[in-house]
């Protein structure tokens, strides 16, 4: 299943199944295509975290707009967090690779603004030197081992390096 329009919702209670999540989250956000919960492969039980795809970027859009949602469990609900689902193997949707040889773009910004995977370079161009100070907020989603974590500080702001626009930035994130 491509990683395309999919997110990431951890704390799905356990007792969850993926067509109950999958109705959830279309009565909110809308059209669904998949849904699954993440199942503990020598335990064979929920793991309590699931991946679910939208038919459409709207969707998708309007769930990473919502960041929470409430899932139904036993006479009450749970407010999970929505978080995209980040993939390591995804080139820089801005560049192609062309400014960052062909590597992987480390880093996804989650804002509805963006939506989008970047190499450091156009990370930099577009969020501190567009000349709009707008995105400069934004703090980038990266895929740690089998976790996604939001960064708050760059990694590549915190050494010397040949881009001329890190190099400038204020070191305040």
């Amino acid at each position: 299943m491509p990683a395309l329009f999919q997110i990431f919702i951890g704390g799905v209670p356990r007792p969850t199944k993926a067509s109950e999540l999958a109705f959830v989250l279309e009565s909110v956000f809308g059209p669904v295509c998949y849904a699954g919960i993440d199942v503990d492969p020598e335990m064979k039980y929920p793991k309590g975290a699931a991946r679910v795809t939208f038919n459409t970027f709207k969707s998708y859009a309007a769930a990473m707009a919502g960041r929470f949602v409430q899932i139904p469990h036993s006479d009450n609900t749970k407010r999970v967090e929505i978080k995209p689902y980040v993939v390591n193997d995804q080139m820089c949707d801005n560049c192609q690779g062309k400014l960052c040889q062909d590597r992987y773009a480390p880093y996804f910004c989650g804002d509805v603004t963006c939506l989008q995977y970047y190499c450091e370079i156009c990370w930099d161009r577009l969020h501190y030197g567009s000349g709009s100070r707008a995105r400069e907020a934004h703090k980038p989603f990266v895929r740690m081992g089998e976790q996604t974590k939001q960064l708050f500080r760059l990694p590549h702001h915190h050494h010397a390096n040949s881009n001329p626009v890190a190099n400038n930035l204020p070191h305040f994130l």
